[in-house]
């Protein structure tokens, strides 16, 4: 039940969406024989405060910021493993007949996973996820991951597959329990930035907590205040997703507080 209440809030939440119901208000009190004059005047200020100005951009910026990115390592070795979340391959495009693995809006938690496989051979690759769409057809992620990463070049007894989560809390519940007796601070956690606090978050819940590795920003360093720019509604949508994903985690007790703080400072290791 809550990973499809969490489905459907994430779609009823949107920016899109609601501009649709304010819309949808408009007409239904004109056809009411009344004045839509105050539901298109909303509609009209979520447009314009909503899509082109950088409040949305402003609140993902913080978000992207909230936990910092590891760049270095305690040991000279590298790390003993590279976890990577969910969400880098489109299944439903991936699974449509044609045969072809379609990487999606979040591709870089995998290409930087292959980039840090590279560069630490000994490293093990784990892929977490099974799928993230309410009614998966076809293979999973992780085995959509796997083939794309063997056919790359990665070898396949480095690889190890969680393919029984759906959402984050399950992803750091599976992925702790299988490494639970190996040291955290070895192990990478790759996953999009804005995403990194709800992750973070999870696997503190767990007490065992990898070095967040964040990818896919979505904005620069620091976005101040301005208008004029059409972006508002891709970052609200991220960003409303989030914050709706960290309440509804803290208050089912699947992370330890609301905005998870910085977990494992990043401090002598090199990248």
């Amino acid at each position: 039940m809550f990973f499809v209440l969490s489905k459907v809030l994430s779609v009823a939440l949107s920016p899109q969406f609601l501009l649709l119901v304010l819309l949808a208000l408009a007409l239904l009190a004109s056809l009411r024989k009344r004045s839509p004059r105050v539901w298109l005047v909303l509609a009209l200020l979520w447009l314009g405060v909503g899509d082109y100005s950088t409040l949305a951009p402003m609140g993902l910026n913080w978000l992207e910021n909230r936990i910092p990115h590891a760049t270095v390592w305690q040991q000279d070795d590298g790390p003993e493993g590279i976890i990577v979340l969910g969400g880098a391959i489109d299944q439903a495009a991936s699974n449509n007949g044609r045969g072809e693995i379609v990487l999606g809006s979040g591709a870089e938690r995998f290409t930087e996973a292959l980039r840090l496989a590279r560069d630490y051979p000994r490293a093990k690759v784990v892929f977490s996820g099974f799928s993230g769409l309410l009614d998966p057809q076809g293979e999973n992620e992780g085995e959509l991951a796997y083939r794309l990463a063997t056919g790359l070049g990665l070898d396949p007894a480095r690889i190890v597959l969680e393919t029984r989560s759906r959402n984050t809390a399950e992803n750091a519940r599976d992925v702790a329990a299988l490494f639970h007796d190996r040291p955290a601070d070895k192990w990478v956690l790759i996953t999009s930035a804005f995403h990194m606090a709800r992750a973070v978050g999870c696997f503190q819940a767990t007490g065992w907590v990898p070095q967040p590795w964040a990818v896919d920003y979505r904005t620069p360093p620091q976005v101040e205040w301005g208008v004029g720019r059409r972006e508002g509604f891709s970052a609200g949508g991220l960003l409303g997703h989030e914050v709706v994903g960290l309440l509804a985690y803290w208050l089912t007790d699947r992370i330890p507080t609301l905005w998870p703080a910085p977990a494992m400072a990043a401090e002598g290791q090199v990248k």
